[in-house]
């Protein structure tokens, strides 16, 4: 397969950042607690001289951040950074949430229960969305939030098996693991890629998800039915991201075999696998879902043609008929109506 990536040149976090825009170090609480609370909604700083809580900590006076956080839908969530010694309390809600250390500590009080995320010992944990109180060091980490009924979902397709269930109780990841460490080695390849191609999008929700549903199932024990994450599945989402990066550039076949190195017969089986569709039907929506979401924009000064145009539509009529037909209502009266 070409190299196409050098994921040894970049950290993660090169690449979410550039995406999302250069984040210098800031000393605002207000602007970090903002980019937490679109993972954690409920989420505040922690009162030390009001606490109730026996954990005596030294934090810094001078505190700073570099947190990026990104909010794809209702359904995932992810923030990437590092900040100065911090605490916070966070109240019950209905997402579950992964935090993966990549340097110092974080220790997590729920109930009775007691978790520590700790890079050094390649442990993370997952929460089940109950009231916790944190206490972090020095620490940058990644941390996702999901709708634990979309994970279930995607928990059950990978393990074929209906009564697998979302953990209601939170626990330790141990990344020492192989399984669980390779695993998020492939998780961090695939957010690479995404943001290298600045597709940090539906596509990078949907990796998101998949990734986190591995992860999971892995952690408690599961037996996996299929080896669902093989190198194949790492090259088509990076394929998907290219593609999804500039949906107005002329797509072929031979360039996504080209790409990913895969021939015709086997990005035909593995696109089918994932989405139910081939290569091009995949490609189609995501144009057709990309004009729709500029046409209700009421910021793009753009007629249906242009817009057609920009996402990769050559043809005016085919691209009105398949959006009619994929949506119900015709783009110009779509248009009109917003």
């Amino acid at each position: 397969m070409p190299n196409h990536l050098d994921h040894k040149q970049k950290k993660l976090g090169d690449y979410i950042v550039d995406y999302l825009g250069t984040q210098s170090t800031t000393f605002s609480k207000y602007e970090f607690l903002k980019s937490l609370q679109l993972i954690w909604p409920a989420l505040t700083e922690l009162d030390l001289a009001t606490s109730k809580t026996s954990i005596e900590k030294k934090f810094e006076a001078k505190f700073y951040h570099n947190i990026k956080a990104y909010k794809f839908h209702d359904d995932v969530a992810i923030a990437f950074g590092n900040h100065s010694p911090s605490a916070f309390e966070k109240t019950t809600d209905d997402h579950c949430s992964l935090i993966l250390p990549l340097k110092g500590t974080h220790d997590i009080i729920e109930s009775e229960n007691k978790f520590k995320t700790d890079s050094r010992n390649e442990q993370g944990v997952f929460l089940s969305g109950g009231e916790t109180l944190s206490f972090t060091s020095d620490i940058e980490a990644i941390a996702i939030s999901l709708n634990p009924e979309k994970l279930k979902k995607m928990m059950r397709h990978f393990a074929k098996n209906k009564k697998v269930k979302v953990p209601n109780l939170s626990h330790k990841l141990d990344f020492k693991s192989v399984k669980l460490n390779d695993l998020r080695r492939n998780f961090f390849r695939s957010i690479n890629s995404a943001g290298y191609f600045g597709a940090f999008d539906q596509v990078t929700a949907d990796m998101i998800m998949r990734h986190t549903a591995l992860i999971m199932l892995v952690s408690m024990g599961e037996e996996l039915k299929q080896n669902a994450y093989t190198n194949n599945s790492q090259i088509i989402d990076r394929l998907c991201s290219r593609m999804y990066s500039n949906l107005a550039e002329s797509y072929t076949l031979t360039f996504m075999e080209s790409f990913s190195g895969l021939s015709a017969r086997v990005l035909q089986k593995e696109f089918n696998k994932r989405f139910g569709l081939s290569p091009f039907s995949w490609l189609n929506e995501q144009r057709l879902f990309r004009a729709k979401d500029m046409l209700s924009n009421p910021n793009v000064c753009k007629n249906v043609s242009e817009v057609s145009r920009d996402c990769g539509f050559s043809h005016l009529g085919r691209f009105s008929v398949n959006f009619k037909r994929k949506f119900g209502v015709g783009a110009n009266s779509f248009k009109n109506n917003k």
